[in-house]
């Protein structure tokens, strides 16, 4: 049987969908500083826009392998491996993800702000689900019809 650690209950597998990062742009609004990461789900064909406020991110994901090289050494070394990022919830304008890691048959769910999260999916290799609900919520349906009125 598994144990599972975590500071509130994640949601089912069923409940979420898998994404991946396809852009980092400097937003170009005077009221918005900072950047907007574009996440697409493949499944659903839909694009998620998250505003992260600040150029840290933009730095992180452009850095060096050094911080993430010892976080992956860390976490080899008390035998476990990561499992997941699963962007779970929001709160106002933020958005909050959970790290997992699984040990033996013991997991733990780490919360963390959605650009960490989404730092550590694109560095480690990681992959990156989201709340069913949330996607909808947020995300832009990409449709043919839409393609078409921005392509005339």
């Amino acid at each position: 049987m598994q144990t599972h650690y975590t500071v509130s209950n994640l949601i089912d597998a069923k409940d979420v969908k898998q994404l991946c990062l396809i852009g980092s742009f400097p937003n170009e609004s005077p009221v918005v500083n900072g950047y907007t990461l574009y996440l697409f789900c493949r499944e659903e064909k839909v694009l998620l826009p998250i505003n992260i406020g600040d150029i840290t991110t933009q730095n992180m994901l452009n850095s060096q392998l050094g911080i993430y090289k010892l976080l992956t050494n860390f976490v080899h070394f008390f035998h476990a491996r990561f499992e997941k990022i699963l962007i779970s919830h929001k709160d106002d304008d933020s958005y909050y993800a959970y790290v997992r890691l699984a040990k033996a048959k013991t997991v733990y769910d780490f919360l963390l702000p959605v650009e960490d999260a989404i730092c550590l999916a694109v560095k480690l290799n990681i992959e990156m689900y989201i709340a069913t609900e949330l996607l909808y919520q947020d995300g832009i349906k990409i449709t043919k019809e839409l393609l078409a009125s921005y392509l005339r």
